[in-house]
């Protein structure tokens, strides 16, 4: 259930209440989960702007299945 569709709303929700900041705001659906993942969120940050004040970064995984990345990291870890 957690798709884009459904995260959408609280993206733009939290944004919003940001006041004035959030002009100053962005968010970004990535997947750092391999190596790619994270040099395109780099890219795509860094067209935004030079640089950054703060980051946020939150997800979770629980599963008790060995699903191993591309590069064999445990999706625990990987996540």
């Amino acid at each position: 259930m957690s798709s884009w569709g459904a995260t959408s709303a609280k993206v733009e929700e939290t944004l919003a209440s940001f006041g004035d900041a959030a002009e100053h705001a962005s968010f970004h659906a990535v997947d750092l989960s391999t190596h790619d993942g994270v040099r395109d969120a780099a890219e795509r940050v860094l067209q935004k702007s030079d640089y950054f004040d703060a980051l946020v970064h939150t997800t979770g995984v629980m599963t008790s299945e060995d699903l191993r990345t591309t590069f064999g990291l445990h999706q625990v870890f990987a996540t």
